[in-house]
């Protein structure tokens, strides 16, 4: 039985003492169950009785004694104790923890699975501008966000995986603008500043060709002369865009020929650098572009409808700019609409976007919610997404916004700086090549979302035990080729007496690791945290080689021997559950 069945049934027990006793249950106190962090405390740990104490005016050990004299507990349990000034310490039958082999290899990958809980969550993540590939930074992004959608699903969510497609606005004209260019330059050396220059440019412009789109044929050597003379970046941006829209016969046909780059590198880049990592595809690519589509001004005046129910919240300043006082309503400064030429904002979008998806998720009747993994450098995002929340009037954990730290690639002692705009990144896809996707997810999970990641690529590259996903899968491809010399059959295991591995230490540590599952689930759903998974694996991999190797299995008794092999097969159960949870493979073989 898993840790969190036992634990239930432990605050059954304690829930029942105190009920029977008048006073007790007078003082409405919930009884508080843990895992202590220290074994030599017991399997479990209660202050119910400190809690008791405080309500009824009691020395708490008295309490403690009181309520052990009460209680009665399911035959799995040894022992109840007072320990310190009033816990209650519990200890679980040694045999009572070999049961889980046996739960495991039942529900096979199933084990640790949590029951539905009906409930939506909109996870959007990546979300990268398509500009460009995605480099290392949008990978940390990528196998958390994938992986945290894995852990929520086994955990009992409903869980709606989202891409949210930048192809309107500055970033995409201006990638716009660097293909309708590049089509005519001869290398990226003459990309002028402010305009795209990454070698994969010239796959765009060979499939995006502005001719089709009824562009005119500008004189180059004028306009980099002209941008040259710009005094810095965002202006010569500007003014390219300007350029490359002027060369088409009308906006309409500008903005085509930036959707289908848009589009391509969506298809073309994109798509091809999550799949390389192993990430699943997205339920959906929710493009920005569809809320343009009745053009600017519907979309303003949709916008400023929402907006509107809050009174007051709408102000218009003398240039004619229109801003959103989410001052109001807990942000740390006012936010524009609406640009004083008429232009809506990112912000616009955002509060358009977000009421999209806010209308998705209530459609199950269960208080869905909505989970934004934003890189750090968009912390400043966060108060101006929940003051739209508190805009539309939804529960204060409506909206739930992780930040993915900044990851390094460390080469040589050597940090490789990236920027998209000069095309100077280290592609998602040279990391792949370099280690595989394995390895770089777990590299990129095995640290908390929002701390900065130093990549180690020599570590990265170690074919040892140093290296923690060789470990891991070398774990399982242990596990697998013991079972293959044994040669029985593996399904018969699950009906095996397990008792007898109580008698092992090494053996009782990897049950009540395995029984500890899922509650690390639970966990790593609850607060997000998918490096819990990660560690646990390493933890689990690391009692597992220390039993293989100090046990010879196969030699062992008959009823020792298929009692161990139904521990391993449960723990290699296990390994592969929570590699695949984190969208790794689990070797037989290596």
């Amino acid at each position: 039985m898993p840790t969190d069945k036992y634990k239930e049934k432990v605050v059954f027990a304690l829930e029942a003492a105190i009920a029977s006793d008048p006073d007790f249950f007078a003082a409405g106190v919930t009884p508080l169950v843990e895992r202590p962090r220290d074994t030599a405390h017991g399997d479990f740990s209660s202050p119910v009785a400190l809690h008791l104490a405080a309500v009824l005016k009691r020395p708490p050990e008295k309490v403690a004694e009181a309520l052990l004299a009460l209680l009665e507990f399911p035959d799995f349990v040894l022992n109840a104790q007072i320990a310190g000034p009033g816990f209650i310490n519990i200890r679980l039958k040694k045999e009572s923890k070999c049961r889980v082999v046996n739960e495991i290899l039942e529900c096979k990958e199933n084990y640790g699975r949590l029951p539905p809980c009906h409930r939506t969550i909109l996870l959007e993540f990546v979300s990268a501008n398509p500009t460009g590939p995605l480099h290392i930074g949008h990978g940390r992004a990528a196998a958390y966000g994938d992986s945290l959608a894995n852990i929520l699903a086994f955990a009992g969510y409903r869980v709606l995986r989202e891409y949210y497609v930048n192809d309107h606005g500055r970033q995409a004209d201006i990638l716009a603008a660097s293909v309708w260019l590049r089509h005519a330059l001869d290398d990226a050396e003459q990309m002028p500043k402010g305009g795209y220059r990454g070698q994969y440019l010239v796959k765009v412009a060979q499939a995006v060709n502005p001719d089709n789109f009824s562009a005119k044929h500008a004189d180059f050597k004028i306009l980099l002369t002209q941008l040259a003379e710009k005094i810095d970046e965002d202006q010569a941006a500007d003014a390219l865009v300007a350029a490359a829209r002027d060369s088409f016969l009308d906006t309409q046909r500008f903005t085509e020929f930036s959707r289908s780059v848009c589009e391509w590198m969506l298809n073309e880049v994109i798509r091809r650098d999550l799949k390389l990592l192993n990430v699943q595809d997205f339920d959906c690519w929710f493009k920005e572009s569809q809320l343009h589509e009745s053009g600017d001004k519907v979309f303003l005046d949709n916008v400023l409808q929402i907006l509107r129910r809050i009174p007051d919240s709408v102000r218009e300043d003398d240039d004619g700019s229109l801003w959103f006082c989410t001052t109001l309503l807990g942000d740390d400064k006012d936010r524009v609409i609406c640009r004083s030429d008429g232009r809506p904002t990112y912000f616009a979008s955002d509060v358009a976007y977000h009421y999209d998806k806010l209308s998705r998720v209530a459609a199950d009747g269960n208080g869905g919610r909505l989970i934004n993994i934003l890189g750090a450098d968009h912390h400043g995002y966060v108060g101006r997404l929940q003051s739209i929340m508190r805009a539309a009037d939804a529960p204060p954990d409506t909206l739930q916004i992780l930040l993915i730290q900044f990851v390094a690639l460390v080469e040589n002692g050597m940090r490789v700086k990236v920027s998209t705009r000069s095309g100077e990144f280290v592609p998602l896809t040279d990391l792949v090549d370099m280690v595989g996707a394995d390895i770089a997810r777990y590299f990129y999970v095995s640290r908390r979302n929002d701390q900065h990641l130093d990549f180690d690529l020599s570590l990265a590259k170690d074919k040892s035990n140093a290296n923690p996903v060789y470990y891991i899968q070398y774990a399982h491809a242990r596990i697998h080729s013991l079972l293959d010399k044994w040669g029985g059959d593996t399904a018969g295991l699950a009906k095996m007496e397990t008792a007898i591995l109580s008698e092992d230490a090494a053996a009782l540590s990897l049950c009540e690791e395995l029984m500890d599952f899922p509650e690390t689930i639970r966990r790593a759903a609850d607060e997000r945290a998918v490096h819990l998974i990660a560690a646990y694996l390493r933890r689990l991999a690391a009692l597992t080689h220390g039993f293989y190797e100090k046990t010879a299995v196969l030699k062992s008794s008959e009823d020792k021997k298929h009692a161990r092999l139904a521990l391993m097969s449960a723990v290699g159960t296990v390994i592969a559950g929570g590699l695949s949870l984190l969208g790794m493979t689990a070797p037989k073989k290596m």
